[in-house]
């Protein structure tokens, strides 16, 4: 609908759906194309009967707003309500809880405090705190995620300048943190590949030619592992070095579900067949899925992983067609993640929010790539990789490897790129003449075959 609004194409199009998403979080950041565009992209849905997944929160809310009698019987439904993440509700989320809690209701709200000034966590604490007088504010001293080296490693990103001149020198960076500094995107993807193996003890002779490790203090297993990175352009070379490795993976994405050619196709052959009230859902997801594979439309490895999701959520409830494509439309392919598999996980910073991992790698930490940028860094842009970066530190439960590589096949060219500023906030100074600014190094543009 946007692009025959606006006369664009569809990838001018999506471009324009995501930030019509970043406007409805930074509303001040919003101008007239988005505006205009924000509301085209309304009246489209409102055409087709559709509700953007995002704005969920928000009609719920209103909709609590504007009905009593709904907001009481919900209220008398929802007995207690548990907040995760206290630093991640928005206005439409505190709009929501403030019509389920009411003036009686019980909640609890867990948050991360840093041990610094963190001002996102502080405003939305006041917030709460505000809005629910009388409620009790515990702080606990234990730390049930990251190591508590880590997690003061990575507060540091958070301090503002006020915390840091006032604290004077960084100070050395604690055992169980890793700085590396890589020739190249390629040599850093081996040393993440080697030194997995070395944690593990080697998945083939190849480790002990590469110089084996000290044995970690306890015995590790590819499930323990994440390697996180800020865009998935990064995925191919690290998947092309475990796969030389023969190290097990997958990568974690948060791509809607409905955006996968395999289930798509599975729901169409579902909605073709001959409807049967006797035959279970379930079994006719089997022969559909068995149709696709005997008409050589997928191959049995592309179509299994999409098998097993509308599987799970087949037997989470979705027990007719018509609720199965709700629950698809509803889904992520991050929703479907067994942290208990033995493999490697590799993941953007923003689809591993959330998930725990006893050693994590995050790979690019570079000028232009974390944070990411194409000619001058955003001031929001910047701030939001800021959150990423400590976010991503904070996955980690023992072991953290930051690495960053002085030259990288980056937006078509191999690129000469400087450590990320995030890093020298956490004490790390690159080698003399090693941290060269961004540049695009000479030679002739790369082109797909």
């Amino acid at each position: 609908a946007l692009a025959l609004d606006f006369d664009v194409s569809m990838t001018r199009a999506r471009q324009l759906v995501r930030a019509i998403a970043r406007s409805r979080r930074h509303p001040e950041d919003a101008d007239a194309q988005i505006a205009d565009a924000r509301a085209s992209y309304r009246r489209a849905l409102t055409r087709n009967n559709l509700i953007e997944r995002d704005e969920l929160v928000g009609h719920a809310a209103r909709a609590l707003a504007a009905d009593a009698d709904l907001a009481a019987s919900c209220r008398a439904w929802f007995d207690h309500i548990a907040i995760d993440d206290i630093h991640e509700i928005d206005d439409a989320h505190a709009r929501l809880l403030a019509a389920l809690i009411g003036t009686h209701g019980n909640v609890c709200a867990a948050g991360i405090a840093t041990g610094v000034a963190d001002a996102v966590f502080d405003a939305r604490l006041a917030r709460f705190e505000r809005e629910h007088r009388g409620c009790a504010c515990v702080r606990l001293g234990g730390r049930y995620r990251a190591d508590g080296a880590i997690a003061l490693l990575a507060a540091r990103l958070l301090a503002p300048p006020a915390a840091e001149r006032a604290g004077g020198a960084r100070g050395a960076l604690p055992d169980c943190v890793t700085i590396h500094a890589a020739k190249s995107d390629f040599a850093e993807a081996e040393f993440v590949a080697a030194t997995i193996e070395q944690m593990i003890g080697g998945q083939n002779f190849l480790v002990h030619a590469r110089g084996g490790a000290a044995q970690p203090p306890r015995m590790l297993s590819l499930a323990d592992f994440a390697i996180l990175y800020r865009s998935a352009e990064q995925a191919d070379i690290l998947t092309e070095a475990l796969a030389r490795a023969r190290i097990p993976f997958h990568t974690l994405s948060c791509r809607p579900l409905d955006e996968d050619a395999a289930v798509l196709a599975l729901l169409a052959r579902l909605d073709a067949a001959v409807p049967d009230v006797n035959r279970p859902l379930a079994d006719a997801l089997r022969a559909a899925t068995e149709a696709l594979i005997l008409d050589g439309v997928f191959a049995p490895v592309d179509v299994a992983p999409a098998y097993r999701q509308l599987s799970a959520l087949i037997g989470a409830g979705a027990e007719s067609l018509a609720a199965l494509d709700d629950a698809v439309a509803m889904a992520d392919a991050a929703d479907f993640f067994d942290a208990h598999a033995a493999r490697v996980v590799l993941s953007t910073l923003g689809a591993a929010d959330g998930l725990e991992f006893a050693v994590v790698f995050i790979v690019g930490v570079e000028d232009g790539v974390l944070p990411l940028y194409v000619d001058t860094p955003d001031a929001r842009a910047l701030e939001d990789d800021r959150l990423r970066l400590y976010r991503g530190m904070a996955r980690a439960g023992e072991r953290l490897v930051l690495s960053h590589a002085r030259k990288r096949l980056w937006r078509g060219r191999m690129r000469a790129l400087g450590a990320s500023p995030f890093l020298r906030e956490l004490g790390y100074e690159p080698a003399p003449g090693a941290d060269a600014p961004a540049r695009a190094l000479p030679g002739p543009q790369l082109r797909l075959i």
